[in-house]
C-alpha cells in the first residue's frame, strides 16, 4: 500500500510571525520560507489568509475557522470509518430490550 501524506500543522503564532517577517522591506517570501524551513506556498497562503482585505484584526478568526474546518473534516472522516465498522459488525442482542 502507498504511504499517505500527512500535512503538517503550524500554530497560529508561528503563522503570524512568518507573515510579519515576510512583510519586512527587502525580504522575499521565498527567503523567509527558506529561513523557516517551510514551503513558500504555505507562507503565501498564510499571507492571503491573514491580510485578506488589508485587515489584520480578523486574521485570527479566519485562521481559527480554517483550522476548525480542517479538524472537523478529519473528525468526519474518522466517524465515517467507525460507522462503517459498526455497520459491518455482527448485531449483538441487547438483554435490556
Amino acid at each position: 500500500m502507498g504511504r499517505k501524506k500527512v500535512r503538517k500543522s503550524y500554530p497560529l503564532e508561528f503563522k503570524k510571525k512568518a507573515v510579519a517577517m515576510s512583510q519586512k522591506e527587502g525580504i522575499t517570501v521565498g527567503e523567509v520560507a527558506d529561513e523557516l524551513g517551510i514551503s513558500p506556498q504555505y507562507l503565501s497562503k498564510w499571507r492571503s489568509d491573514l491580510m485578506g482585505d488589508g485587515e489584520l484584526e480578523n486574521a485570527e478568526k479566519r485562521l481559527d475557522a480554517l483550522d476548525e474546518n480542517r479538524r472537523l473534516r478529519e473528525e468526519v472522516k474518522q466517524l465515517k470509518v467507525e460507522n462503517e465498522i459498526l455497520k459491518n459488525a455482527p448485531q449483538a442482542r441487547c438483554a435490556f430490550l
